[in-house]
């Protein structure tokens, strides 16, 4: 059977399986994911991304009665392939990434909880359109016949989700010049040095700065913006026992305001948002 993350509720578990039960002395092996987690961070977010899950990791082990092992991953990539080598009980990363992950390693995961962003940030995930600051481009309709960099597949808010953008804008994928660069600031990089007219960057790179890493402020500009996806998720493997399934979740979804681990740099922990298509859903301001 092919692996799929579903959201955990009612509707969504009736056809779920028992799971597994623990034995009382059992350790959870965690998969973390987290672009903005101090573990997990890329250069390029590096000063920004201070996020950490011990206090996350205190409360479920607490109310649970399990015991947590965090294991980092610092590229969607690996994780992707370590879903396939190992068993993992617990995954915590791109709502986007998991999905597409677990289905290539034939894997099924529950979705528990969502982690909302820092106060201040946005919500969401979604791929930013930017260009040179003296760039004729003024919006994703101007991308035709242009070059543009796009991200890897597993990422979507920087593959599936602009090639829908652009097709919105009634631009095909034949259109434009397509080339790939796996790191937000390995695209800016070909606009700088003149090999694309247009890169695809991932939204928390443009919310903490990662254009200002590689080109001077006001160098890089934004022109447009995909649909926006959830973004971090926690997510159960669906081997587990349903009833700890359901404790997890529980204790996830009390963390909010005040109760929220100061250490996960969050607004809090709410209900999972069921995943959109490529082209995403409409942004929130």
């Amino acid at each position: 059977m092919k692996g799929f993350v579903r959201k955990c509720g009612a509707v969504f578990l009736c056809a779920a399986a028992a799971g597994v039960s623990l034995a009382a002395d059992a350790v959870l092996k965690v998969g973390v994911s987290d672009p903005l987690a101090k573990h997990c961070a890329c250069s390029c977010v590096g000063d920004a991304a201070k996020r950490e899950y011990e206090g996350w990791k205190a409360k479920v082990e607490k109310d649970c009665g399990v015991k947590l092992e965090l294991v980092y991953f610092m590229e969607d990539a690996e994780l992707a392939d370590a879903l396939k080598k190992t068993d993992f009980d617990v995954v915590v990363a791109k709502a986007t990434v998991l999905d597409g992950a677990s289905r290539a390693a034939g894997k099924e995961f529950v979705r528990l909880a969502d982690l909302q962003m820092p106060a201040g940030q946005e919500e969401g995930l979604w791929g930013e359109f930017v260009v040179l600051k003296d760039s004729p481009v003024k919006s994703v309709a101007d991308l035709k016949g242009k070059r543009v960099v796009f991200g890897p597949v597993l990422a979507v808010e920087k593959d599936a989700a602009p090639k829908a953008a652009l097709a919105k804008a009634g631009i095909s994928e034949g259109d434009v010049v397509p080339s790939e660069q796996h790191s937000c600031k390995s695209a800016i990089v070909e606009l700088l040095e003149g090999r694309a007219d247009a890169a695809v960057i991932s939204s928390y790179a443009a919310q903490y700065g990662c254009m200002v890493v590689v080109a001077a402020p006001g160098d890089v500009r934004a022109v447009g913006r995909t649909g926006v996806f959830p973004f971090m998720t926690f997510a159960a493997s669906a081997k587990l026992d349903e009833g700890l399934r359901a404790k997890m979740a529980k204790s996830m979804l009390e963390m909010k305001g005040g109760q929220a681990p100061a250490d996960i740099m969050s607004k809090g922990v709410v209900a999972p948002e069921v995943l959109p298509g490529p082209e995403g859903r409409a942004q929130v301001r």
